[in-house]
């Protein structure tokens, strides 16, 4: 199954208070919304457009989708509050690659335990510095920012 579209639109299906892109994810507000979902295979195209995320906003996301290969291209968040990446993809045994975190200053712990309880048995994504937990450090660029 593959997930794809704007979150928001689960929120708000008019769209109107989503498209201009200064968006603030509440506390808690998408916590663990696919959580356990073994269907899931294909993130890739789902839009996660919050420019500020407070604690916990995406913690648990795709927790435990233990099929979940291609997760989202980019979280595109500048503003990052403790824990709002936490755990986002623990236990996604099948991940084959990492999203771009488009913030360059991260808040502790907001991307603790992103990746934990990973095996990796066959294609270990190359992880930046962030995904650790305590990542306190400027992180990736995004691709096109690097010219």
């Amino acid at each position: 199954m593959e997930v794809k579209g704007n979150i928001w639109s689960l929120i708000d299906s008019s769209g109107e208070n989503w498209l201009d892109g200064s968006l603030a994810c509440v506390k808690y507000m998408f916590t663990g919304l696919f959580r356990g979902n073994l269907s899931i295979v294909d993130a890739s195209d789902l839009v996660l457009p919050a420019t500020t995320l407070n604690t916990a906003c995406y913690s648990n996301l795709f927790a435990y989708c233990s099929s979940l290969i291609l997760p989202p291209k980019l979280l595109p968040a500048l503003s990052l509050f403790e824990q709002c990446y936490g755990q986002m993809f623990i236990n996604d045994v099948a991940l084959e690659a990492a999203p771009v975190i488009a913030a360059t200053s991260l808040a502790k712990g907001c991307c603790n335990k992103m990746f934990n309880r990973m095996h990796f048995t066959y294609r270990r994504p190359r992880l930046a510095s962030c995904y650790t937990s305590d990542a306190v450090l400027p992180v990736h660029v995004r691709p096109d920012a690097a010219a």
